[in-house]
């Protein structure tokens, strides 16, 4: 496993789901509930991504990944969002790399980390 995937979300049930879907498709995945979290340990560690959801209480996605990009501009961020094409087209102007819809399938998550690492 040495790929490390920073994970945030802060839905208990999400994180879990995409922990353990990441350890069976071989990757090491850190979990956090919020941005700011997210941005202590971004600091702190090397991630190969980082999947976020886009609404969040403290920081959002959106200003997450901005956040991520002028620090590590080569890091693919992949967005989560359960709002549909006005977030995603946002997202994608901000710099994303991709999107997830909620709810996932198993088979989006591997498709799009294939395509990013």
């Amino acid at each position: 496993m040495d790929k490390k995937i920073l994970v945030v979300d802060n839905e208990t049930d999400i994180l879990n789901v995409l922990q353990d879907v990441l350890g069976v498709l071989g990757y090491a995945a850190e979990i956090v509930k919020s941005g700011s979290e997210a941005l202590d340990i971004f600091e702190k560690d090397k991630f190969s991504l980082v999947i976020t959801d886009m609404v969040m209480p403290d920081i959002d996605g959106l200003t997450l990944l901005k956040k991520i990009k002028e620090q590590e501009p080569n890091i693919p961020v992949i967005i989560i969002t359960g709002f549909g094409s006005q977030v995603i087209d946002e997202a994608i102007s901000a710099g994303a790399d991709g999107f997830i819809e909620k709810p996932f399938k198993i088979e989006d998550i591997k498709n799009i980390l294939a395509s990013k690492l």
